[in-house]
């Protein structure tokens, strides 16, 4: 009878471990690393985040448009025509000032040095009322190319909201902090 008792408790105890074993959920696998390259723009980004998605890649940008439930807005990766006599990106954020001033209902919000994987760069603000209405949030980051002959662009327009900080993070740490230049860079007319 105690024999019995043991093999009982230990067919269940084996039955029990089994059943949990089945139940025990996978871990799951990393998200590999979604680069994105741009061959006319000479850069590329080297792990997409998942907050953006892929929207056009063709000729000298590309354009991402953030996923999500109620996403709205549109990055856009541009680079600049080669420049002669040096790169300043100190101008390039006044100019930006004055274009959202200049705007019906433009208002400034300011400019921050960053240091990120392509060197200094500068990201700068503003609010402005768009086409149909609605009040347009803008965030560029301007970064010198790769190449040190032109500017880099990140521009990031969406509907303006109380979310600035979480989309600027999304725009510096998930698409920004991921530019490279491609190796090696593209040929001339390229």
């Amino acid at each position: 009878m105690r024999i019995e008792r043991i093999l009982w408790s230990s067919l269940i105890l084996v039955l029990l471990l089994a059943a949990l074993g089945c139940n025990k959920k996978e871990e799951a696998a990393p998200e590999p690393a979604v680069r994105v390259e741009n061959a006319q723009a000479g850069v590329a980004i080297a792990d997409l985040s998942t907050d953006f998605t892929v929207a056009d890649n063709s000729g000298p940008s590309v354009e991402l448009v953030p996923t999500g439930e109620g996403a709205t807005g549109k990055v856009s990766i541009l680079a600049g025509e080669p420049e002669t006599g040096g790169i300043n990106l100190v101008a390039a954020i006044k100019q930006h000032k004055a274009e959202v001033l200049e705007r019906p209902g433009g208002e400034y919000k300011g400019q921050t040095e960053l240091v990120g994987p392509l060197g200094t760069t500068y990201a700068s603000r503003g609010r402005y009322t768009g086409e149909d209405g609605g009040t347009v949030e803008e965030i560029i980051v301007y970064m010198v190319h790769p190449l040190g002959d032109r500017t880099l662009q990140a521009i990031y327009r969406y509907p303006a909201g109380e979310d600035t900080k979480e989309r600027m993070d999304a725009l510096i740490f998930g698409v920004v902090g991921e530019l490279v230049p491609l190796d090696p860079p593209p040929a001339e007319g390229g």
